[in-house]
C-alpha cells in the first residue's frame, strides 16, 4: 500500500517528504467513482468521488455501515451537510439519512436541492435530521423530527450540531 502513495495515484503526496504515510485507491461500480484511503500511525482518512445520482459528480466521504454521507459537494460547488438530532428516538428500521445529501447534491440548484429532499421524506421514513444546503448564495436548512419537517432560510453563517438548531448558537 505504501506504492499507491509513492508510485501510483498518491504519488504527489511524496511532495511531503514522508515515508510513512500509506494508501490504496481503487474504482466503484461500473465504473461510476472512485476513490482513495491513506493512513498512517495515527490517521485514517477517505474520500470517493462520482456519480451517485444521475447527473453531478459528488466528493463525499461514505459511510461504511449505513451507506450514504453526512456531508459532501457537487461539481457546481453545492454543499450539503447533515447532522442527526440528540434526543430524538432512533430506530433502524428506517431509511439511512445519509441519502439526503447525496439526492441534494445530484440536483442542480439548492430550490431543486429542497424538494428532492422534501419528496423523499414525504415519500419515506428517515430518522430526524437537518440538513443544510448552500451554493454559495443561496442557504437552506431541512430539519425533520416527528414527522415535521422544517424548512429555514437564514443568512450569513451558520451554525447548527445535534443538539442545536439554526440560532441557537449563534
Amino acid at each position: 500500500m505504501g506504492d499507491v502513495v509513492r508510485r501510483v495515484s498518491g504519488g504527489r503526496g511524496m511532495a511531503l517528504g514522508r515515508c510513512d504515510v500509506w494508501g490504496k485507491s481503487g474504482t466503484g461500480d461500473v465504473g461510476r467513482g472512485a476513490w482513495v484511503g491513506g493512513f498512517y500511525a495515527v490517521l485514517a482518512a477517505g474520500v470517493w468521488v462520482g456519480f451517485v445520482g444521475e447527473r453531478r459528480r459528488i466528493l463525499s466521504p461514505r459511510d461504511r455501515r449505513a451507506g450514504g454521507t453526512w456531508i459532501g459537494v457537487n461539481d457546481r460547488g453545492m454543499f450539503a451537510g447533515l447532522t442527526n438530532l440528540s434526543g430524538v428516538p432512533r430506530s433502524d428500521a428506517l431509511t439511512t439519512r445519509g441519502v439526503l445529501p447525496h439526492l441534494a447534491l445530484d440536483q442542480d440548484d439548492v430550490p431543486g436541492a429542497v424538494a428532492a429532499v422534501r419528496a423523499a421524506v414525504r415519500d419515506g421514513a428517515f430518522d430526524a435530521f437537518q440538513l443544510v444546503v448552500t451554493d454559495g448564495r443561496a442557504i437552506r436548512v431541512l430539519a425533520y423530527a416527528d414527522g415535521d419537517l422544517q424548512e429555514s432560510a437564514p443568512s450569513g453563517a451558520v451554525v447548527i450540531s445535534n443538539e442545536h438548531r439554526v440560532g441557537e448558537l449563534e
